[in-house]
């Protein structure tokens, strides 16, 4: 149905503007539908246009050992790092150019590590989906994805469940998101609150307000398709271009 909410407009909002992302985080919060709210194209950084790569590098295995100590500072274990630039492996090194600049590096050609601005390096969604450990998650239920897909970061109420190193984290440490019943993570950034307060969001629902991740990296995102848009199981192509995300069992269910 329409939205007769307070500060929620009927007029498509300016693409990454705070007020469209404040309008996602107040209708989320409140559990209702943002079907008439036009969704938004630039609200972080990989939502603008495809990502324009000015130079590549090829590693040499020294240089592979490094980015691997560089990768584990924040990663959930060390090892994490070795998984995700395997020994042996083609690792070439991109940057941007244009409107943003990243590093981007690829495995075999495929991106496992972003870094943007000071945010050091990253698993990217396929990088994530290769070692599901490399980062620990939080839990939402599958209806609160497509809000993360169209640009709101993770606030607290829509956290359900997370992994337990998480109550021990400083903000602005790297996690993931996952939903309910599937293994693959949909979003990758960094806690906007320490971890305790995702905690006492878990075991108080409702509870605890504001935001628990600043999203980096989406679902459907340039970074997402300057990979080749890998859909793990459970991530479908909508009619329109859009990306959902089911729960694996639903999926497969669905199928049969």
């Amino acid at each position: 149905g329409d939205l007769e909410e307070p500060g929620c407009r009927r007029e498509p909002l300016l693409p990454g503007c705070f007020s469209h992302r404040l309008l996602l985080a107040h209708c989320w919060a409140r559990g209702l539908d943002c079907a008439t709210v036009r969704p938004c194209t630039l609200p972080m950084p990989f939502k603008q246009k495809e990502l324009l790569v000015k130079a590549e590098q090829k590693l040499s295995g020294k240089d592979v050992k490094k980015l691997s100590a560089e990768a584990s500072r924040r990663l959930a274990a060390p090892e994490d790092a070795a998984l995700l630039l395997r020994k042996g492996a083609d690792v070439v090194q991109r940057r941007t150019a244009g409107g943003l600049v990243c590093r981007i590096i690829d495995c075999d050609r495929v991106p496992v590590l972003f870094e943007l601005g000071s945010s050091g390096l990253l698993p990217t969604l396929p990088g994530l989906w290769r070692v599901p450990t490399a980062l620990p998650a939080l839990v939402c239920p599958p209806e609160a994805a497509r809000y993360l897909i169209n640009g709101a970061d993770l606030l607290l109420p829509g956290v359900r469940a997370a992994d337990s190193s998480v109550a021990a984290l400083p903000a602005g440490a790297a996690a993931c998101v996952r939903i309910f019943g599937n293994p693959s993570a949909v979003a990758v950034g960094v806690l906007a609150v320490p971890g305790a307060a995702v905690a006492e969001a878990v075991r108080s629902p409702g509870a605890v307000k504001g935001t628990a991740l600043q999203v980096e990296h989406v679902l459907g995102d340039a970074l997402w398709r300057l990979a080749g848009r890998p859909l793990p199981k459970g991530f479908v192509v909508a009619e329109g271009g859009g990306v959902s995300v089911a729960p694996v069992e639903a999926a497969q269910g669905d199928g049969g």
